[in-house]
């Protein structure tokens, strides 16, 4: 379980700052596919 241990040992501001935008990145192509397919 070093893949655990790991996030663990990491600080989780680090984790989230890497998270949040790649979510953001993630629902902005969901949402411009939605669109796109509407129209």
């Amino acid at each position: 379980m070093v893949l655990h241990v790991n996030l663990k040992s990491m600080p989780m501001s680090q984790t989230w700052s890497y998270t949040i935008p790649h979510l953001e990145i993630l629902c902005h192509d969901i949402f411009l596919d939605s669109i796109i397919q509407l129209s």
